[in-house]
């Protein structure tokens, strides 16, 4: 194994330590959150050595140079792995553990996945749990050179690690909102992580997770593509796609903002909030396919936040006008 360096708050004690299988993007960014909050990081294996070696550089922690020696120096084994791999690592952390692994904690940080991906972990007598960051996780600033300090210091032009140094990279996840699913005890661990790290949590049950994963797409993936139909329109109206891009932005940004501040509910705006069958009318009038549907769609949800808004103002004909638009 190899032993690195990197900041280090004095007050650190001995705590549960905890390790990642996984140097990628949510190992990295979950590794240096915890480690930035207190925790005590054990260290990182990957299959790539390059990245456990910056990982572990950033959280002043170890590259193991094998699972069984991650596991001998780990309490709290996070599989920050892609979601299809996630299985098969925990079958070679559960081949790994010669003893079992009764006493340790093992999880996962995917949002669709269960627990129950850990099945191999949990039968070794870890207990499991889905653990999920509710945001983007950005890009890890990949080393693919040598990673010594002075050069990871410098940012030095003649060698190939020239990222910011450890103590300069910003705490991505100092805001994340987290969702825990599993075994009670190694939720309760994580979720004693998080309450140190200073994250709002929320426990659910296994039934209900890929529901929850698709919730997060609508507010995420989706507004992607929702925009880009609202942009499309605007290019055929003669608009160049940099022009619709920057016209849209702080529409964009400040609905965005009202609705992070208030709610969609009272965030709401516009015609269908008017109940202004007129302009609706002409609206539906004016577009054709995919986005004829995916507006009388959308909009039928945006009258149930309408009602709830003004429950004396009836809406029924408005119902009425976009039902009839999304069986054309």
């Amino acid at each position: 194994m190899t032993t690195t360096t990197g900041p280090c708050p004095a007050e650190r004690t001995a705590q549960m330590r905890v390790g990642f299988v996984g140097a990628g993007k949510i190992g990295f960014a979950l590794g240096l959150h915890l480690f930035r909050s207190g925790a005590n990081i054990s260290g990182y294996v990957s299959r790539s050595s390059a990245g456990a070696q910056w990982a572990a550089q950033c959280t002043n922690s170890v590259s193991f140079s094998s699972l069984q020696a991650l596991l001998d120096s780990t309490d709290l084994i996070f599989i920050t792995v892609p979601d299809g791999a996630i299985a098969q690592v925990a079958d070679e952390v559960a081949a790994a553990a010669a003893n079992g692994l009764a006493g340790k904690i093992v999880c996962h940080a995917s949002g669709s996945a269960t627990s129950d991906e850990l099945a191999a972990c949990r039968a070794a007598s870890a207990a499991c749990a889905s653990v999920h960051p509710l945001c983007a996780v950005p890009d890890v600033p990949h080393v693919t050179g040598d990673l010594t300090e002075d050069k990871v210091h410098s940012g030095a032009a003649n060698g190939h690690a020239t990222q910011t140094a450890p103590e300069a990279l910003p705490d991505r996840m100092t805001s994340t909102f987290f969702t825990l699913e599993g075994d009670r005890h190694a939720v309760d661990a994580a979720a004693f992580l998080l309450d140190a790290a200073g994250n709002d949590h929320c426990a659910i049950q296994a039934a209900d997770k890929v529901r929850y994963h698709a919730a997060a797409v609508f507010v995420s993936n989706l507004v992607c593509g929702l925009t880009a139909e609202g942009l499309g329109l605007l290019e055929g109206c003669g608009f160049t796609a940099s022009q619709a891009l920057q016209a849209v932005k702080p529409l964009f940004a400040g609905n965005a903002a009202a609705i992070a501040e208030r709610g969609p509910q009272n965030a709401l705006s516009g015609p269908i909030e008017r109940n202004d069958m007129q302009t609706v009318r002409r609206h539906l009038a004016a577009l054709d396919g995919q986005a004829l549907q995916t507006y009388a769609t959308l909009s039928l949800s945006v009258c149930d936040l309408a009602e709830a808004r003004h429950p004396d103002r009836d809406y029924q004909p408005m119902r009425t006008l976009l039902e009839s638009a999304r069986i054309q």
